[in-house]
């Protein structure tokens, strides 16, 4: 039986903020060719649903009028999938599937005033506000209709990737051409060299044929499916030349 290492949400939570990760928010400004600084406090790894939030920021520009202040958001959709077995066979499935962007936003906006200056902190320092989204709390989907319709054409995807390099040739077959009749054995055989290697095109063939599976029969009759929410925050400024500095991105994860 093949058995991938167990991630708790606390772990997952930590790994995933921790881990070097393309902020998507940092490819909607730059701060180039011109002087400004940008600083939003970090907040803590987990935040409730629901929970408000009130995060300073520190800001400056060498030149230039302040024109423009928001917060903006994503959101990134993470899902940790558990699989007791898989098209009837015994066979452990679990997973956590990272980066199916939900959202991107301008959260708020504000208006710049000369007397919010902070000599202690040689910047503006201004408080923004945050809503945690209620509805975007931790979902766990343990019947076999709901798991499979909540799953994604991309993670089904990379599942059946799994599949093919982690089962054995015997599940495989037992799958595809004995329970499905997907493939015939001669098909499937055809997938492996003489040697008894996969080769490139018998891959993507049993890939594709895994897509013919009924898809409640791939989750099985006691999936695990969670769905986890992260939320990345950055405010920029703008000034009237149209200069954007922007800040630190802020991540956290919904609980």
């Amino acid at each position: 039986m093949k058995l991938l290492k167990f991630i708790s949400f606390s772990i997952l939570a930590v790994s995933l903020l921790s881990c070097e990760k393309n902020d998507f928010l940092n490819d909607l400004g730059t701060s180039k060719g011109f002087a400004a600084s940008v600083n939003m406090e970090s907040q803590s790894e987990i935040v409730l649903a629901g929970k408000k939030l009130t995060i300073p920021v520190v800001y400056w520009m060498k030149e230039g009028t302040f024109s423009d202040l928001s917060l903006n958001q994503a959101q990134d959709s993470i899902v940790e999938m558990k699989l007791d077995s898989v098209a009837g066979t015994d066979f452990y499935y679990e997973h956590v599937f990272v980066g199916e962007i939900l959202e991107q936003e301008k959260y708020n906006m504000a208006v710049h005033s000369e007397g919010s200056w902070s000599n202690a902190y040689y910047g503006y320092r201004i408080k923004t506000k945050y809503t945690v989204n209620r509805n975007l709390k931790i979902k766990n989907y343990n019947t076999t209709q709901t798991s499979a319709t909540y799953i994604s054409t991309e993670m089904y995807n990379e599942m059946f990737e799994d599949f093919v390099l982690q089962m054995s040739n015997a599940q495989i077959n037992q799958i595809l051409v004995v329970d499905n009749s997907i493939l015939t054995q001669a098909e499937f055989d055809s997938c492996f060299d003489e040697k008894g290697a996969l080769t490139t095109e018998g891959m993507e063939k049993l890939v594709l044929s895994f897509e013919s599976v009924p898809s409640e029969s791939i989750v099985g009759p006691t999936p695990k499916v969670k769905r986890i929410t992260e939320v990345q925050l950055q405010y920029f400024v703008e000034n009237d030349k149209n200069n954007i500095g922007k800040s630190n991105v802020v991540r956290f994860v919904i609980k």
